[in-house]
């Protein structure tokens, strides 16, 4: 027997039985009768709980709906409401028009000066009460970890595969190169022992 026999041989059914398992995760994608025994792969056949489970972890974990809404009310939206509010000021009184007529335009563009300042304050304050509120709301009303479960169980099989290939092709290849190393590992042995 050749001394490297053993361990190449082990290499390969470890890299083999690796590469297989991981395949098993994904596939088959639709049940497939095998005598009495049904076969599908993990994933599609756990999708509701694999959908729940990671709505439940990004929920906790990455973004509920208390940082959303905290998020939202750490806006600074003054600066925007104001400029939004003198945009449309502009747009709807022409001043232009008054400042054409001597004495009367003088005393009109500072009026019109000062009513916008005015309405622009006061809307601006008004902003934050209705951040708050709508801050409040996403946080009562928004439930991440549904949105989030329904979005993962509306996608189609492969999509769902698609995007945990993305996230773990190197860790897969990293499991069956790790199956192959262990593999070689024990043929060695084995050649050692006899």
């Amino acid at each position: 027997m050749t001394p490297w026999l053993l361990p190449t041989t082990g290499a390969f059914i470890g890299w083999l039985t690796n590469k297989v398992a991981l395949t098993l995760l994904f596939r088959p994608r639709e049940p497939v009768a095998i005598g009495p025994w049904r076969l599908q792969g993990i994933i599609p056949a756990r999708r509701e709980r694999l959908a729940a489970a990671i709505a439940r972890a990004v929920q906790r974990d990455l973004l509920s709906e208390t940082q959303i809404a905290q998020l939202i009310a750490e806006i600074d939206l003054r600066g925007e409401v104001e400029r939004a509010v003198e945009r449309a000021i502009d747009q709807r009184i022409d001043s232009r028009r008054i400042e054409g007529v001597p004495v009367v335009g003088r005393v009109s563009r500072r009026f019109y000066d000062e009513l916008k300042r005015r309405v622009m304050a006061a809307v601006a304050s008004r902003a934050r009460d209705y951040q708050q509120r709508v801050a409040h709301r996403i946080a009562t009303r928004v439930d991440v970890e549904a949105l989030v479960r329904a979005r993962v169980e509306a996608m189609e099989t492969t999509q769902v595969e698609a995007l945990l290939l993305d996230l773990l092709r190197h860790e897969f290849r990293y499991l069956e190169w790790m199956g192959a190393l262990l593999g070689a590992a024990i043929g060695a042995l084995q050649l050692l022992l006899l």
